[in-house]
């Protein structure tokens, strides 16, 4: 057998050493540096250092708060994201955690050459964890110093902060008023604020978002928008904006924005799109006033979560005028489409009505309760070209052996369909079967 020489290690290209570098953890990653001077060379590299995630728990966060300010004073000139988390404080450490990461935040500010692009901070909900109010002054205190101070930030995630609406609004804040406002362009803010707070009706929170010039997606609330926001991104970010995502979770109708400021913001931001996101508590109310004409969406997903009973229910009771109202009012622009039902009445009507009437649909996911003879109507109209799609996934509720055995056998003409219009992919899967001991999972391979 040939032995290996430990010459043979300087033919290893760079490139397969990072990788290896990059599975390791940082105290591995420092004993393999020793090796050798090539090996720590790599070590150095900027590439090794771009991402880094901290977290602060109940064991020792002063300690973590000390060590990540080490890695920054090494390589906080190579860093460009970075996330700061808790793993679940209680009122019994929360002080103690406040104080690391206020102590984090304020050092982190006077790194120099700190170069970061984008922040997340992840699991803060501060509705939760952080009841005492001196606790929670620390942190967003500390941090919006820390915001301030990013003359690069391109992105921005405070996904599930839950803040009051003061704290939200200074986080804004601090952003608008340092560099930031000119760099920022990717904005997650859903679930920021905590769920009894409407920020659009807070003026306040309105100025705080109008300090934004070069954003190109937003990711929010539909209740942390409105007439004056939408005019603001119209006049400010223009042709450059690319994006908008909205939830839709609660009960919005006493702030609906109206076709004309839906068609002021199409018109001055032609490139952009919207996608919707509608879970099972948002049809409590009328959802079809809310999708005003006018609006650039592109996207709609419907979701019911099984947990929630009495938001279920009301799905079931107007998921089909929902349906029938986004087939009339939106057939010249939605492009992808998504309901994601765990229970549904009948909707198989109202679905082929839409599939005739979006004749731009290009994507298709049902996870829901179907009758196969909707789907072979489906591959029917592929096939005769009255719809384009280049994509679907099937998971069917309720089959019974029979059924499954008929959807077995049309799958290969619905793949055939779809794969002779240039499609990608088709994911045909069967979810339990009604009346069944067994319970099916199957899909069809990828196109």
């Amino acid at each position: 057998m040939a032995t290996v020489n430990s010459s043979d290690w300087n033919v290893v290209p760079d490139l397969v050493l990072l990788n290896v570098f990059f599975q390791l953890e940082d105290e591995d990653r420092l004993s393999m540096a020793l090796v050798c001077k090539n090996w720590y060379r790599l070590f150095q590299s900027p590439q090794l250092w771009r991402n880094r995630r901290v977290i602060f728990s109940t064991e020792k966060p002063y300690t973590t708060a000390t060590n990540s300010l080490g890695f920054l004073k090494t390589f906080g000139k190579n860093l460009r994201v970075l996330t700061v988390g808790f793993a679940m404080p209680n009122f019994r450490n929360a002080k103690q955690i406040s104080k690391a990461v206020e102590f984090y935040f304020n050092k982190a500010t006077n790194i120099p050459n700190l170069r970061l692009k984008e922040f997340t901070l992840q699991n803060a909900n501060m509705e939760l964890y952080w009841h005492f109010i001196l606790s929670r002054k620390r942190i967003i205190s500390s941090l919006c110093r820390f915001l301030r101070r990013l003359h690069e930030l391109t992105l921005i995630n405070m996904i599930a902060a839950k803040m009051s609406l003061t704290d939200g609004c200074r986080v804004l804040e601090s952003l608008g008023r340092g560099q930031a406002s000119k760099t920022l362009q990717t904005v997650f803010i859903e679930d920021m604020f905590q769920a009894y707070i409407s920020p659009n009706k807070h003026k306040r929170y309105t100025q705080a978002m109008s300090k934004f010039k070069s954003i190109s997606w937003i990711y929010t609330n539909y209740d942390t928008i409105n007439a004056q926001i939408m005019k603001n991104i119209a006049n400010c970010m223009g042709e450059q904006f690319q994006k908008l995502t909205l939830t839709i979770d609660c009960d919005v109708s006493s702030n609906i924005i109206r076709s004309e400021d839906w068609n002021n913001f199409a018109e001055h931001c032609p490139n952009a799109e919207v996608v919707v996101y509608i879970y099972a508590s948002a049809f409590k109310q009328d959802v079809p006033s809310i999708l005003v004409p006018g609006i650039p969406l592109k996207e709609i997903d419907i979701v019911s979560w099984p947990s929630v009973d009495s938001a279920r229910r009301a799905l079931e009771s107007n998921i089909s005028s929902t349906l029938c109202h986004v087939a009339l009012t939106y057939s010249n622009r939605i492009e992808c489409l998504t309901l994601h039902l765990d229970r549904n009445p009948p909707i198989d009507s109202d679905l082929l009505l839409l599939l005739r009437s979006c004749r731009r649909l290009q994507e298709l996911n049902l996870y829901c309760k179907l009758q196969v003879e909707t789907v072979q109507m489906m591959c029917q109209m592929q096939q005769q070209r009255a719809i384009d799609l280049r994509a679907i996934t099937l998971a069917i509720h309720g089959l019974t052996e029979s059924e499954w055995s008929t959807l077995t056998r049309i799958r290969g003409e619905l793949i055939q369909a779809v794969s002779r219009r240039k499609d990608r992919l088709l994911d045909v899967g069967h979810a339990g079967g009604a009346g069944n001991s067994s319970n099916h999972n199957h899909t069809s391979p990828a196109v």
